[in-house]
């Protein structure tokens, strides 16, 4: 691991001398019509800066690197750190919060948003994408579907956002050699509307096939190929002919197993993890094999047909790698916004353009300049009147010169980054982050402390971006919002809690959750990024006044695990009591934006008091208010409980040598005062 660290920093830093471009024309060599440029993108998933064996990776990548060597690589390229809101803001120039597709993954891309393809086609171009599609649901599934299920939404499907061709597959994560989904519990895989399950072969290869067939046939016109691979993403599946190739620097000495023992590992999408971690890295490191025969593959056949010099090939990944990739020599992986969830690879070649001399671009670049700066390379025209966020950069990257630096803004789980020029802030309340990245890439040194101003007002910045953009995540109070002020209005019935704790919680092992409400209608709303959550509650005499917490929960995950402000900037983890005391009402306002674009699919409290006694509380209207002012009812009266709350899944981890009373009833206001 020492080497690998060594010759990624080696190679990254050697790369910050720039080299002057000098943009060029070209020969018109391109069959196409007039000559015009044609756009590839190869748009990877979970691949890191380090893998790659021009970032010093240690398996072999030389079609993926040739696009570095002879094409021009940003040393400053960034992303967000999961797939589906970089490929929305990739796709419509506008960052992931504006069009409720992030900062998680999932949702529906609305049609209503102009992408970069639709741009294209309204300029003559055909469009084909091949491979995977995160921004929505298929339009049906086939013999398979299931009516009304929750699990079979529908929605646009990939042809409706600008796509002439698709095949590929839905969501993320399905299996490599069945394309079987967890998510839809079906197989995935789609010629344009159509699902077709019994295809058989690897995925990648198939991503290639169909890419290389839609190129052939439109070799003739302006043609855009988006290929966004499913590799690197989990599960860590590989052909065995790949395990075969893969070089002693990643196996180390470790045997690989017999073909039989692999296909074991490979069945379904989660027997991969009981594999050795010598062996992950082994079947990753063929992944990646796979997945650089692929690109060599479209690039041969560019070259072969005489369109590679007029086409511009993009290569970059949605976000970091996993822990099990390499995103050296940064700190971090996906699910963080620290370098290695968001720094990736990035490289444009082009040799009709002039970007074929193997120089470095210094200036930043980012998933959301994609859109403008290819429509202008291409000679497309955009609709002006659709504001986005990205910039046209390709008078900067044509005549490589540095541009002048954009402020960044990412919104994550409990926290939020901004960055300005090569300074970096991380706001989380529970600990502010400032890096200074001219001079510490690995986010190592914090000089928050030392530079006071200068957070107040990068903090500003993000708070400021968040206000503008009506973003209310967990982790900034919501004193700013209209009902913070309200004052709590119980009526009718309240769900009382009542639970005798008689030892103390220890450690996280201990708490109990359970969830007492459903969350909402699934098949109509999804958490959007001005989402907020409110309720009033009130402390009995005989309760204790601290303790527990509320919270909404997403996928069984409870959204204030890591974060979770109110009004009076408490923080509801630690369990704050009502503020003003016991047999007081209280009104309690929350944001819950940065889980936009998932669901909510519970309501949740927990118990976790150092010390023993009894939690005893009322709560009442419960609701989730949207930006636009719908109110969404949570909690109302009995007829809103769960009643088998006591049961899994809605109990988590009762321990009866520590909570030995449990009892959760709606009782009429009038009856506790």
């Amino acid at each position: 691991m020492k080497r690998n660290l060594f010759i990624t920093l080696f190679i990254y830093l050697a790369g910050i001398t720039t080299v002057n471009a000098t943009s060029g024309t070209g020969d018109d060599t391109n069959k196409g019509k007039k000559g015009k440029p044609n756009i590839v993108i190869f748009y990877t998933d979970d691949l890191g800066y380090g893998d790659l064996s021009v970032n010093g990776g240690l398996t072999p990548t030389p079609n993926i690197d040739k696009i570095f060597t002879t094409g021009l690589t940003f040393n400053n390229y960034n992303t967000h750190c999961v797939c589906s809101p970089s490929r929305a803001g990739m796709l419509t120039g506008k960052h992931y919060v504006k069009t409720n597709s992030g900062p998680k993954t999932g949702g529906e891309l609305s049609t209503d948003e102009k992408t970069f393809p639709e741009t294209l086609q309204d300029n003559g171009f055909v469009t084909g994408a091949f491979g995977k599609w995160h921004n929505g649901s298929p339009t049906s599934y086939g013999e398979n579907e299931k009516k009304n299920s929750k699990r079979y939404q529908l929605g646009a499907g990939v042809n409706a956002h600008g796509f002439d061709r698709f095949v590929g597959y839905y969501g993320g994560g399905g299996n490599y050699f069945t394309r079987y989904s967890n998510v839809y519990g079906q197989v995935s895989w789609y010629h344009d509307k159509t699902n077709k399950p019994n295809e058989k072969g690897y995925t990648t290869d198939l991503i290639t096939k169909y890419a290389l067939e839609f190129i052939e046939k439109n070799k003739e016109e302006r043609f855009l190929a988006y290929i966004p691979h499913e590799a690197m993403h989990n599960p860590l599946q590989a052909k065995y002919k790949d395990i075969q190739r893969v070089p002693e620097a990643v196996k180390q000495g470790t045997e690989i197993l017999s073909e039989e023992e692999y296909k074991k590992y490979f069945k379904g999408n989660k027997a991969w993890m009981k594999m050795s971690e010598e062996q992950k890295q082994i079947v990753r490191s063929a992944m990646l094999l796979s997945l650089d025969d692929a690109v060599g593959e479209v690039l041969e056949y560019l070259k072969k047909e005489n369109l590679l010099d007029n086409t511009i090939v993009m290569f970059t990944s949605d976000n970091g790698a996993t822990p099990e990739g390499n995103n050296l020599p940064f700190k971090g992986h996906k699910h963080t916004i620290y370098e290695g969830g968001i720094h990736v690879p990035m490289a444009m070649m082009w040799k009709n353009g002039g970007l074929n001399k193997g120089n470095k671009y210094e200036g930043d670049f980012n998933f959301l300049d994609i859109y403008p700066t290819l429509t202008s390379m291409v000679g497309a025209k955009r609709d002006e009147t659709i504001a986005i966020d990205g910039r046209d950069l390709s008078k900067s990257i044509l005549s490589n010169t540095e541009n002048a630096a954009t402020v960044q803004q990412w919104v994550w789980t409990g926290e939020g980054a901004v960055k300005e020029g090569n300074w970096k802030l991380i706001y989380n309340p529970q600990e502010i982050q400032l890096y200074d990245l001219s001079k510490d890439l690995k986010e190592e040194n914090n000089l928050a402390s030392q530079y006071p101003e200068k957070v107040e007002a990068m903090k500003k910045l993000h708070i400021d971006f968040l206000r503008a953009n009506t973003i209310n995540p967990s982790y900034l109070p919501t004193d700013h919002l209209p009902s913070a002020t309200a004052e709590a209005k119980p009526d009718g019935e309240v769900l009382e809690f009542f639970i005798e704790q008689t030892a103390a919680v220890k450690s996280g092992k201990d708490i109990m959750r359970f969830a007492f409400a459903e969350g909402y209608d699934k098949m109509k709303y999804t958490i959007e990024p001005g989402d907020v959550v409110e309720y009033d509650i009130m402390v009995a005499e005989d309760g204790m006044n601290e303790g527990f917490f509320y919270s909404p929960t997403s996928t069984w995950k409870v959204l204030f695990a890591k974060s979770g402000y109110d009004q009076y900037g408490r923080y509801q983890k630690k369990g704050p009591g009502v503020k003003a005391g016991k047999g007081k009402w209280e009104h309690r306002v929350i944001g819950i934006g940065e889980a936009t674009p998932q669901k909510l699919s519970y309501n949740m409290m927990s118990f976790q008091s150092r010390k023993p006694g009894t939690y005893h509380f009322y709560i009442d209207n419960l609701i989730a208010r949207k930006a636009d002012g719908t109110v969404i009812t949570l909690w109302s009266s009995g007829k809103d409980t769960i009643k088998r709350y006591k049961e899994k899944p809605f109990m988590k981890n009762r321990k009866e040598n520590i909570f030995k009373t449990v009892q959760v009833q709606s009782v009429e206001l009038g009856s506790i005062q």
